[in-house]
């Protein structure tokens, strides 16, 4: 069985940003591990979501944005689940932040709902995982404080049994088989 991959925006723009090697000169290397993420997003093996998608707005990533457009996962269909998840992992101590003032938490709250993506990413692992399938992922995140109204990508995910990686984890050691990486030092 094959491992899904959930990646969230940093992630991708992070890929297109520091993964480039011969970027400036015959891009022929960057081209191909571009190309190979492309097709993996593609067929399905690493998944995007629409909020993702959206997120997507920087140089870097115009080309990768017009290319997945068509194979970019809907999640409105998640939404009960982020419901729960939002109930289930809210900080109510961190309303301090926001002055205890319902009125300025709120709005927060509906950011979780409506435009962030991270609830819909924990949402859809945990569908791929109760339909059986193994399930990493992929974000920026670490485990430092939750300083947020709703806990962390990687609190969450150690919670809800999910395997957080991240971007390095997913070239190195998912894809070891598939890409071989060297370094060679000219003096």
């Amino acid at each position: 069985m094959s491992t899904k991959l959930v990646i969230d925006s940093s992630s991708l723009i992070n890929f297109l940003r520091y993964y480039y090697f011969d970027k400036n000169d015959e891009n022929t290397i960057n081209r191909k591990l571009y190309n190979f993420i492309l097709n993996k997003i593609v067929n399905k093996e690493i998944y995007v979501i629409d909020k993702v998608y959206n997120e997507l707005n920087n140089p870097e990533t115009i080309l990768l944005k017009k290319e997945i457009r068509k194979v970019t996962l809907e999640s409105i269909y998640l939404f009960p689940k982020v419901e729960d998840l939002i109930k289930e992992h809210y900080i109510k101590s961190n309303e301090k932040y926001w002055g205890n003032d319902i009125l300025l938490i709120e709005p927060e709250i509906h950011k979780y709902q409506d435009k962030y993506a991270d609830l819909y990413l924990i949402a859809l692992c945990l569908e791929l995982l109760g339909n059986g399938n193994n399930v990493v992922l992929i974000c920026e995140e670490t485990l430092s404080r939750d300083d947020k109204l709703i806990k962390k990508i990687p609190t969450i995910c150690r919670k809800e049994n999910i395997e957080c990686r991240n971007l390095p984890y997913m070239l190195f050691t998912i894809y070891k088989t598939e890409l071989v990486f060297s370094l060679e030092i000219k003096n």
